[in-house]
């Protein structure tokens, strides 16, 4: 099974009307298994908006403080990279940036039909959004 190694160490904040993490350790993900040669390492100094949710449904999917708090700074780092045109590995195309953050939740001990339903949402933002 994937897996990150290290914990998670942010600092909140609000930035541009949105409350932000900021990395102060570096996240490091092991893509498909633990072992895999394809690690992605989110930098110190990284800064995510957390969980794209809509906001009727934090009491549900919260974007914040929660077992998915890693997976969507994760998701969200892999994604900005894709984008920037520097994919990584296990990351080349948006589809695999959303599954690399269906199996983070997992990792997590999100619960099965809990990282189902997160995941089709990444999937159907990156489908209507064209990044899909």
């Amino acid at each position: 099974m994937s897996a990150f190694t290290g914990p998670l160490a942010v600092q909140y904040g609000e930035g541009g009307g949105y409350r932000l993490a900021v990395l102060l350790e570096p996240l490091q993900w092991h893509c498909d298994f633990k072992g895999s040669e394809a690690v992605v390492i989110v930098p110190p100094g990284f800064e995510s908006d957390g969980a794209s949710v809509p906001r009727p449904l934090w009491w549900f999917l919260p974007p914040w403080g929660d077992r998915s708090t890693r997976a969507a700074i994760l998701h969200d780092f892999v994604c900005e990279e894709l984008i920037a045109g520097r994919p990584l590995p296990g990351c080349d195309t948006r589809e695999r940036c959303d599954r690399q953050f269906h199996l983070a939740l997992l990792a997590l001990g999100v619960a099965e039909w809990r990282g189902w339903l997160a995941w089709a949402g990444v999937r159907a933002y990156s489908i209507t959004s064209g990044n899909g």
